[in-house]
């Protein structure tokens, strides 16, 4: 059994946790393929069969062709991540879960702090968390990873998308790091990574916990 977490009533494993995440992030992967297969269908309307005989041929400009390409590249990332974390839960035999909130928030920062590879799961952890944790864990994960890591991401993006976290705290972040709040994570010179993890850890500081009032 894993590790015992805080999870109201009594205490929840922190497997438990994990697996109440990996529904969350399966809903989350269900909705942006729900979305990836309507842009698809619209793109693909003019090549039914019954389009195709009313109008006698069939025409597809290269970058008509090109947006249909990627939006199946993209579909096909989401179906693998999102059968991989199916996968995950089979191992664990599919028990019954009764996870409080907390818990949950719990194992997202875990989540955060091991460097996730996927922008859109990126985002999805940092909506999961209050500002102040959120801004914990992403400077454990900068120092854990050595820089940033994410090229669809940027730092008001990711900041911002914290709960609760005070529309002006991103800027004030991005001015002690001495870095563009609108830079792509990736193209923050490396040099100015100490100076984020120092300004993340400094405007955690001045949050209450849980996203609450001070």
């Amino acid at each position: 059994m894993g590790e015992g977490v805080s999870g109201g009533e009594g205490d929840v494993t922190a497997g438990d946790a994990t697996d109440a995440l990996a529904l969350v992030r399966l809903h989350d992967l269900v909705a942006a393929g729900r979305g990836i297969v309507e842009r698809l269908a619209r793109e693909l309307e003019d090549y039914a069969p019954s389009a195709i005989c009313a109008d006698g041929c069939v025409e597809a400009a290269g970058d008509r062709q090109r947006r249909i390409v990627g939006e199946i590249e993209e579909l096909v990332d989401v179906v693998e991540l999102a059968h991989l974390i199916g996968e995950a839960l089979v191992r664990r035999e599919l028990r019954a879960l009764d996870v409080e909130a907390a818990a949950v928030e719990l194992a997202a920062a875990d989540w955060l702090r091991s460097g996730i590879a996927d922008a859109r799961q990126l985002r999805l952890a940092a909506r999961l968390l209050p500002a102040r944790e959120g801004l914990v864990a992403l400077a454990d994960a900068l120092e854990s990873v050595g820089e940033p890591w994410i090229s669809d991401a940027t730092p008001r993006d990711l900041l911002g998308a914290f709960r609760h976290i005070p529309a002006q705290l991103v800027d004030q972040v991005a001015e002690e790091a001495g870095i563009d709040a609108d830079t792509r994570l990736d193209e923050i010179d490396p040099s100015a990574v100490q100076a984020l993890i120092r300004a993340l850890r400094h405007a955690a500081l001045g949050l209450p916990s849980g996203g609450g009032e001070s």
